[in-house]
């Protein structure tokens, strides 16, 4: 449902495109959690899911679970360049 790719986004700065795929992240884990009743387990069954991508080294992105019935902690932050 959610396509992030910063090919897609080159219009965009750098600030935009991470609050971009942060929301896209987001919105992808409650999507998943509305249909299956759980949040993704780890970032790649988030990203397998729901076919998000992102350039690895522009963003780090760090997705730590809480539980299964808790949202995740789910932080983009872009690298260093």
């Amino acid at each position: 449902l959610f396509y992030v790719g910063t090919s897609a986004l080159s219009g965009t700065s750098q600030k935009e495109q991470e609050k971009l795929l942060q929301t896209a992240m987001t919105e992808s884990a409650v999507h998943f959690y509305a249909l299956n009743g759980y949040y993704p387990e780890n970032l790649d069954s988030l990203l397998d899911n729901y076919g998000i991508t992102y350039d690895k080294d522009r963003f780090f992105v760090d997705y730590q679970p809480q539980g299964e019935n808790i949202m995740p902690e789910i932080t983009v932050v872009k690298k260093g360049m």
